[in-house]
């Protein structure tokens, strides 16, 4: 059991790079757009995705939602839980298939 929680562990960092690229080519610019968006997509990972308070005084928006917030934030959550469930699914079908080194 030890050896399954020590292989979902190192995945999980795997797995978030991997979502977090994905993030990175959906969403900005498709799902919403934000001025000072900075990379790494590490940063642009995490919300709030817009910052109302960078709005210009003469009312110009400078970061917007493309897509409904809600959509926006449904996607975030998607990736989120997928970061987690891929790593899980992963061990949990080794184990499944009679992985030796990992039911040891």
């Amino acid at each position: 059991m030890l050896k399954r929680i020590y292989l979902f562990a190192a995945l999980l960092p795997v797995s978030f790079l991997l979502f977090a690229m994905a993030w990175l080519i959906i969403a900005p610019e498709h799902l919403y757009h934000c001025w000072d968006d900075a990379p790494p997509f590490l940063i642009s990972w995490a919300p709030p995705f817009i910052h109302p308070w960078a709005n210009s005084i003469n009312g110009n928006l400078s970061d917007y939602f493309i897509a409904p917030e809600w959509a926006v934030y449904l996607v975030w959550s998607a990736f989120v839980a997928g970061t987690f469930f891929v790593p899980a699914l992963f061990v949990w079908r080794i184990v499944r298939n009679g992985g030796a080194d990992v039911t040891a």
